[in-house]
C-alpha cells in the first residue's frame, strides 16, 4: 500500500540531509556534526533502525532551513 504524502510534507522531506551534507556545508568534521546534534546545538531527528549486534544503530537527518539558521545564530563579524 502506497501512502501519498501532502505536498508541504513531500517539500520538508526533500530538504533533509543527512550528517554527510551538514559536514560539507559546516567544513568540519563527520564526529563534530554528530556531536552537535546530540548535544541539541543543531536540531535533527533521529529514529532507531532495526539490526542485529550488541550496539543500537540510530539514523539522524537534519533540516536544511535549521542548519543555516545556526549559521545565522553563530555568525561573528569582525574579531569573533
Amino acid at each position: 500500500m502506497r501512502i501519498e504524502l501532502p505536498l508541504e510534507t513531500k517539500n520538508h522531506m526533500d530538504q533533509l540531509l543527512d550528517a554527510k551534507d551538514v559536514q560539507k556545508i559546516l567544513k568540519c568534521s563527520l564526529s563534530l556534526v554528530y556531536q552537535m546534534a546530540e548535544r541539541a546545538q543543531i536540531p535533527s531527528v533521529r529514529w532507531q533502525c532495526p539490526g542485529e549486534g550488541s550496539r543500537a544503530r540510530s539514523m539522524v537527518r537534519f533540516k536544511r532551513a535549521d542548519i543555516f539558521n545556526f549559521i545565522g545564530n553563530n555568525y561573528q563579524k569582525g574579531g569573533g
